[in-house]
């Protein structure tokens, strides 16, 4: 018989495992949630500067994607301003 390898043991829980899923609504109709869901909307589309920092730590905030692009594209139209407005 063929030693078990490391792990199988692994797999045959896995196959006797049950997963049920329910449906949980989001942010819809539950109390607090609204104004999460309407504070996660705007900061998810806000044009703070990256460089904002956390003052206890002093590391720069997550920021989101959004914020992102529009940062680079906010630097990049100033970047293209003063090269174009510069005279040759």
């Amino acid at each position: 018989h063929p030693k078990p390898r490391p792990g199988q043991y692994i797999l045959a829980t896995l196959h006797t495992l049950r997963v049920r899923m329910h449906w949980v609504p989001a942010h819809v109709g539950i109390a607090g949630n609204e104004v999460v869901d309407t504070h996660a909307k705007e900061a998810a589309q806000d044009s703070s500067p990256l460089s904002s920092r956390i003052p206890l730590f002093e590391t720069p905030l997550p920021t989101s994607k959004v914020a992102a692009i529009s940062a680079g594209t906010k630097e990049f139209n100033e970047h293209w301003l003063a090269k174009w407005s510069a005279p040759p």
